[in-house]
């Protein structure tokens, strides 16, 4: 968010958080570290300070852990809170939202894939609260948030869009469909917090490949993902 652009954790399980200038094209740099190694957490961001709840740690366990770095200081994660259950929850979707509220949706926990959407407030400290629930147990979807609503698309065999109100708990209902069910694919918005309206989904294994298909929605209404273009690549 603003000038930064971060990732935070990844395959195959690491500490690493990588930086790039967005305004300047080049190499990521290092960053920092977070407080233990992840792979498919979520992520959320309120322009200042950027929070990675879950995933999954050595040892093939899921984790509850939730991290945060100050944006625009490099350092190492500190620890936020836990995400809510003791088991921890790894493939969360990630989003953020305009009043400081940061969204993990759905997972896997130790149980198996989850409906639970929880929120944290970025600018403080603490642990996931219950915001409401999926209309499906999903993990590896993708999230993108508007001002005011929130989109969920995809999951392990799911091509469902779904969204709700980000400012009022409650339980999320059907936007409409991808063009075909994909997992771990990647969504950001035109601006998520600041008069964004569209949504873009890139990428996902549809369960025999990696995808290059990217689609988009207007957030404000409801129906079907359109056709973006295309990836350089296939790639989840």
């Amino acid at each position: 968010c603003g000038n930064h652009g971060v990732w935070m954790g990844g395959y195959y399980i690491t500490n690493v958080i990588d930086y790039i200038a967005i305004n300047s094209p080049g190499n990521a740099t290092d960053f920092g570290d977070l407080t233990a190694p992840r792979f498919g957490g979520g992520a959320v961001s309120n322009g200042s300070r950027a929070c990675y709840g879950g995933g999954l740690t050595t040892g093939e366990a899921a984790s509850n852990i939730i991290d945060y770095i100050t944006i625009a200081s490099t350092g190492n994660a500190t620890d936020f809170g836990d995400l809510i259950g003791t088991t921890g929850v790894q493939g969360p979707a990630g989003c953020s939202s305009k009043n400081d509220r940061g969204l993990f949706c759905g997972g896997h926990d130790a149980n198996g894939a989850t409906n639970i959407i929880q929120y944290i407030t970025i600018t403080t400290t603490g642990n996931g609260t219950d915001f409401g629930d999926l209309i499906n147990n999903i993990y590896f979807a993708a999230a993108a948030a508007s001002n005011s609503r929130a989109v969920v698309a995809g999951g392990y065999s799911v091509n469902v869009i779904q969204y709700f109100a980000t400012g009022t708990p409650g339980n999320a209902v059907d936007f409409g469909d991808l063009s075909g069910s994909r997992y771990a694919l990647g969504a950001c918005t035109n601006g998520a917090g600041y008069g964004a309206d569209r949504a873009v989904f890139g990428g996902g294994y549809d369960g025999d490949a990696a995808v290059n298909t990217i689609e988009y929605v207007a957030v404000s209404t409801l129906g079907n993902a359109t056709d973006f273009g295309d990836l350089t690549v296939a790639r989840r």
